[in-house]
């Protein structure tokens, strides 16, 4: 599969027909007494291949097939595939060992390599994924921050359903969640910066306020879990604030000039976002005031940059409408916090 020389059609029914089969084998595992979706035979080895197999049809140019008979241009064989290229990504990230770590690897070592601005080299795609261009970019960032919130929902979910046991939870699952947390909290902070390489694509930027906004509020939602286990992660906690926070610097400065042009795409999000982003920068407040790194604890004041990282005077960034926010909130995009963030604050 994603040989050169196979067809792109008999391929994507391959990876279809092995979908299928998959989710019967789930089926059967979790019709098992005692059993779930992935206590069925084999089904670890299907997931792995399945992944395996998009990966191929992902990294296979196909200009030999493409959908317009006739168009053998460059990258022809990816041109006006964009609901396949979606479905391909969503098969080989989810069902890699570990879809997290596909989902940051992705992002470093591929989105980040996609040329961005205009002319023949911003259309050109990576040699190593001809279904990556600058025109394929939105729809690899949607998919990858959709996987990474499949991923994310579970974690938390782990993490609620530890806190609240009546016995006290194994180290090792606590230690092995902790883990996959901090994972996908960098993975996030990765999809995020991607933004500001592409910073003329509202639809990365819509992406990201939409998925990253609700990652922000499922990581508030899980602070119970490191309250109770902040003793034995406290410094991995803190690194997670500190990643999360290069993010949600982006993402205020996103608001920000979402304001500014006033885009269709934009107008309706950015205000939920905003509101986000101030609830956590006061439960990040409250959080370290109950702990011994009270002292450790900073709100500064952010210099106001656009996205190329250029100062920008705060006063140039109208407001929305009251019919358009409903309210003006406080501390818009200025204040920053976590562990020390007064030393970063001008970073």
């Amino acid at each position: 599969m994603g040989k050169e020389g196979g067809d792109f059609d008999d391929d994507m029914s391959a990876l279809r027909i092995m979908h299928a089969i998959l989710e019967v084998m789930q089926w059967a595992g979790a019709a098992l007494p005692g059993g779930d979706a992935s206590s069925g035979w084999g089904v670890a080895h299907m997931k792995r291949k399945l992944s395996l197999a998009a990966g191929g049809v992902l990294e296979e140019k196909w200009d030999h097939c493409p959908i317009s008979p006739g168009d053998f241009s460059a990258g022809a064989g990816w041109k006006g595939r964009n609901m396949q290229i979606a479905e391909v990504v969503a098969l080989h990230v989810r069902f890699a060992d570990n879809p997290v770590e596909t989902v940051e690897l992705l992002t470093t070592e591929h989105l980040m390599q996609v040329e961005s601005g205009r002319g023949a080299g911003a259309r050109r795609a990576l040699e190593s994924h001809p279904s990556l261009s600058s025109a394929t970019l939105p729809v690899w960032y949607r998919v990858l921050h959709e996987e990474l919130g499949r991923e994310w929902d579970g974690i938390v979910a782990e993490a609620l359903a530890l806190q609240r046991g009546r016995t006290r939870a194994d180290p090792s699952k606590v230690e092995a969640l902790a883990q996959r947390s901090a994972g996908a909290v960098k993975a996030c902070s990765r999809l995020v910066q991607i933004v500001k390489l592409h910073e003329s694509k509202l639809a990365v930027q819509a992406a990201a306020v939409k998925h990253a906004g609700r990652f922000i509020e499922l990581f508030m939602k899980s602070l119970a879990f490191w309250e109770d286990h902040w003793n034995e992660h406290k410094e991995r906690f803190t690194g997670m604030v500190k990643e999360l926070q290069k993010g949600t610097r982006l993402l205020q400065v996103i608001c920000c000039e979402g304001k500014s042009r006033k885009e269709r795409v934009m107008v309706t999000k950015v205000p939920g976002l905003k509101r986000t982003l101030e609830r956590f920068i006061f439960r990040m407040k409250a959080f370290f005031h109950g702990t011994d790194l009270v002292n450790n604890f900073w709100m500064g004041n952010l210099k106001h940059k656009n996205l190329r990282g250029e100062e920008v005077a705060s006063q140039a960034e109208p407001g929305y409408s009251d019919e358009e926010e409903g309210e003006e909130e406080e501390g818009e995009g200025e204040e920053e916090d976590g562990p020390n963030s007064a030393d970063e604050a001008d970073n």
